[in-house]
């Protein structure tokens, strides 16, 4: 096998896995230890991949911040499928209510249309545009629109939301990772969710399964200091490091 050959195939086997221990790699490749040894390093060298203890995995790398094009096609099964058990297990008449600028957030609101008398702040102003055409009483805080995720920032947003006391706040997040805790790109935005959670009488954050082991640049929330994490499934290689996490929830388990 060519050596780029073989670096095709270890990258492949990294994507599908995660993580390849040294052996497994050589008895793949059908070539030497020393020779998976000396591909490693050169795909390492280049930022591919990590070189570990027994093996190798896929380089973590900082998530960044979508356009809302973008993070509206992701895994919109997934996603749609966490809101309805959302809506189910949560959503009451007469609630007040956060929701943040998350794509998987936004799916909650046709079930929002469902229910009487609900009260909803919100820093997206693609949410809240939304909730608008659904006839839901909706409230936006003055600040700084960013051109990607449509979300509002600032010190003014941070005051008027940090002044209201809800229900339940509604969260998306960028990455999960069981040491660093829930993750966003942008320091403006982990404020805003920060805010939103100490105003909140319960945080649920709904992640699909993509954003388990990611981690962008800002820990909004350590994993204990939200209520319910509810994601479609938690990836078989990093189900270890959730295992004593009980307050997510898995709509199915692999």
């Amino acid at each position: 096998m060519l050596t780029n050959q073989r670096h095709e195939l270890i990258l492949q086997l990294l994507h599908e896995s995660g993580f390849c221990q040294l052996q497994d790699l050589v008895r793949r490749t059908h070539t030497s230890e020393s020779t998976v040894r000396r591909d490693l390093t050169e795909l390492a060298q280049v930022g591919l991949l990590e070189r570990i203890h027994g093996g190798a995995q896929l380089r973590q790398r900082a998530v960044e911040d979508e356009r809302m094009a973008q993070r509206e096609q992701a895994q919109p099964t997934e996603k749609q499928a966490i809101a309805d058990y959302v809506a189910s297990a949560y959503l009451r008449d007469h609630q007040a209510l956060f929701l943040d600028a998350g794509t998987t957030v936004a799916m909650l609101i046709p079930h929002l249309a469902e229910r009487q008398d609900l009260t909803v702040y919100t820093n997206s102003v693609q949410t809240a545009s939304m909730l608008a055409d659904a006839d839901i009483a909706a409230y936006i805080p003055a600040g700084q629109v960013k051109a990607e995720t449509k979300a509002i920032v600032g010190a003014g947003a941070a005051r008027f939301l940090g002044s209201i006391h809800v229900d339940f706040a509604f969260l998306g997040t960028n990455g999960i990772s069981a040491k660093t805790g829930l993750t966003t790109p942008d320091p403006e935005e982990a404020t805003i969710k920060q805010v939103m959670i100490d105003a909140s009488r319960q945080t649920i954050v709904l992640a699909d399964h993509t954003k388990f082991t990611q981690q962008a640049l800002v820990t909004f929330a350590r994993i204990g200091e939200v209520d319910c994490i509810v994601t479609d499934t938690i990836p078989a290689s990093a189900r270890h490091d959730f295992r004593s996490f009980t307050h997510i929830k898995e709509l199915t388990q692999h």
